[in-house]
């Protein structure tokens, strides 16, 4: 189980072997990453009038959003695409998705390469993602 806390996700050791370039280089190729096998699921823009937008800034985490703006990525596919990008990269990440629908359940879901947790005040909706509550 993940648990909230105020530190970043496995955070990069940054030193002389490290730098905060080296480590913008490694995000963005990993963003660029989950972006690619996403667009295999749906249509991407940063206005949510497609099916998903993704975070465009980063702090020193490996920690990577997705917010879905349509439910055509409401599915058990959703996770075993980020959950085989995340086998690829060099370091653990997570992916944190929630959506923008409004009138539907808020939601939210932690994905890790062999872990999956999450929230939604109807956990029946996670039937979609492949869960029985």
């Amino acid at each position: 189980m993940i648990k909230a806390s105020g530190a970043a996700f496995n955070s990069p050791q940054l030193g002389e072997n490290f730098s905060p370039e080296a480590f913008a280089l490694e995000y963005w190729s990993v963003h660029k990453a989950v972006a690619k096998q996403l667009r295999t699921l749906g249509e991407e823009d940063d206005c949510g009038d497609r099916d998903f937008a993704m975070n465009q800034d980063y702090g020193f985490s490996r920690f990577i959003g997705v917010e879905l703006s349509s439910k055509r990525l409401w599915s058990e596919q959703l996770i075993t695409t980020l959950q085989d990008v995340l086998l690829q990269a060099p370091q653990e990440y997570i992916v944190y998705v929630d959506h923008s629908l409004l009138g539907e359940p808020l939601f939210f879901l932690l994905i890790k390469t062999e872990e999956v947790c999450g929230y939604s005040e109807d956990v029946g909706l996670f039937r979609n993602f492949g869960f029985t509550p």
